[in-house]
């Protein structure tokens, strides 16, 4: 494809990785430097920036060993690898699981999959002793 002066912005959703549109980018002295669509970053899609208002927080499960760490601890998005494994909580269950104080600003964590797979058997128990007379 030709470039141009205008490009679509895009950016990487953070949960499910689809690219989503954003707006529109253009090169101030049009020069004709700019791809049909620029991925810009991450943020969140209509789907997951939903879930996140109303008060979800995703765990994406990850691999530690084959994901590159910073010396700080973190994982960046892009040095993270993906199990595909996710899982949708309310902070105040998280909160209550893990015991401590989750950051509300936060719309992901990167946990390894043990972690997704004990809240799962979690909630089987708690709704299968619901449904217990």
């Amino acid at each position: 494809m030709s470039k141009s002066h205008v490009s679509m912005e895009t950016k990487q959703c953070l949960v499910c990785a689809k690219e989503f549109n954003v707006g529109v980018l253009l090169d101030r002295r049009l020069r004709d430097s700019l791809e049909p669509k620029t991925l810009t970053g991450y943020g969140l899609c209509d789907e997951h920036s939903k879930l996140f208002e109303d008060e979800y927080i995703a765990l994406i499960g990850i691999d530690e060993r084959k994901s590159t760490v910073e010396t700080n601890g973190n994982i960046l998005p892009e040095n993270a690898y993906r199990t595909g494994s996710v899982a949708h909580v309310k902070y105040h269950v998280l909160e209550r699981f893990f015991n401590v104080p989750i950051n509300k600003s936060l719309p992901v964590i990167f946990v390894e999959d043990a972690v997704i797979d004990k809240l799962k058997e979690c909630t089987d128990e708690n709704n299968s002793s619901k449904q217990t007379p």
